[in-house]
């Protein structure tokens, strides 16, 4: 029995007994939370600006959103628009990659993206924000534009543009606060974004998906739009194919 089981409301005296020690335990992590928005609210503490505009990209919820494909995404459509993006991340889990050069070590998630970008994207992985941005930022001077990734509650870097991903297959994290649910914040928090993207939303049909479009619109006035992923290309190695090129070949997947 998982945890995501139990938070989804799973049947059982097991279960049931779980949950009400998770309600316990969420009410602690509402109060921390809410204490640190006020302290930014209240002006008690001052977020910090950067010589660049920041773009955040985050989520309500813990659990893939479509963050990292979205950043990459992104940072192709700035670089088409003629723009010098650099990405900013915590970087959790261990370095995968230890470049020995400016941008410093990347995680899994960093990795992924200079596979998808390459090295013309410089990456800053650091738990202070700040800190790594303007490291990035005098590291390589001739960015200017930085995309932070899963920025929406770090809220001592300020931004410019919130953007902020919902998974439509689950948006709301089961209606619950961590650890009971899902949410790193209350559905209200959307009114903060500047858009909202539904990651996923072809997993839907047309009734669902105007529901949660709707519902989605009543929490903030940013403009609300769906993602669908779909593949392009598979790598193997330096060469590049369509997908169709694996039409009738087994494959091993791994996700991790």
């Amino acid at each position: 029995m998982g945890l995501r089981e139990i938070q989804g409301g799973k049947p059982g005296i097991g279960p049931s007994i779980a949950r009400s020690g998770l309600t316990v335990l969420s009410a602690g992590f509402a109060l921390g939370a809410s204490a640190h928005r006020a302290a930014y609210g209240l002006r008690l503490r001052r977020p910090a600006h950067l010589d660049v505009p920041v773009i955040s990209v985050g989520n309500i919820a813990v659990g893939g959103t479509g963050k990292t494909p979205f950043v990459a995404w992104l940072a192709k459509r700035l670089l088409a628009a003629g723009r010098k993006p650099g990405i900013l991340a915590r970087g959790y889990g261990p370095d995968v990659i230890h470049p020995g050069e400016r941008g410093g070590p990347l995680n899994d998630e960093g990795a992924v993206l200079r596979h998808v970008l390459g090295r013309g994207v410089p990456q800053r992985q650091d738990p202070d924000r700040v800190r790594g941005g303007r490291a990035l930022l005098e590291a390589y001077p001739e960015t200017d534009v930085i995309l932070l990734d899963d920025g929406f509650q770090h809220y001592a870097l300020a931004r410019d543009l919130d953007i902020v991903l919902l998974d439509a297959m689950c948006p709301f994290g089961f209606g619950r606060l961590l650890p009971r649910g899902r949410l790193r914040e209350r559905p209200e928090a959307l009114a903060r974004a500047g858009a909202v993207v539904l990651t996923r939303i072809d997993a839907l049909d047309d009734a669902l998906r105007q529901t949660l479009i709707s519902r989605v619109s009543q929490l903030t006035p940013a403009p609300v739009t769906g993602a669908r992923t779909r593949p392009t290309a598979f790598r193997t190695g330096e060469r590049e194919e369509p997908p169709s090129a694996l039409q009738g070949v087994p494959v091993y997947a791994v996700s991790g």
